[in-house]
């Protein structure tokens, strides 16, 4: 793996713990286009960054990554908060089917 592209993991890192958002999510962006989120954490910043720039599908779409990633770990309450805020989003998106299966 290059250093540039590290480097924009890193930053992504960086930018979302200090509630950088848009410059989080570009850089997480870039990064998930390198394949590089894997993990279940930066899958999770991932989908929150998008969500406070208002990108409502990569959220949804990261977050249920993430899901699936922290289920993997046997992470089960990672995996349950994350099902409960996926929940959320549905219902609030009127996605009522949805929300429900994810609070299931």
């Amino acid at each position: 793996m290059s250093q540039v592209i590290e480097d924009t993991l890193k930053a992504g890192r960086e930018a979302a713990e200090r509630h950088g958002w848009r410059e989080a999510f570009e850089h997480l962006r870039a990064a998930d286009g390198d394949g590089l989120l894997e993990s279940a954490e930066d899958l999770e910043r991932f989908g929150e960054a998008a969500w406070w720039t208002a990108h409502a599908d990569e959220s949804l779409d990261s977050l249920e990554r993430s899901y699936r990633a922290y289920q993997q770990l046997g992470d089960r309450r990672a995996a349950a908060r994350l099902a409960l805020k996926l929940a959320r989003e549905h219902f609030d998106r009127v996605g009522v089917t949805v929300g429900a299966a994810w609070l299931a």
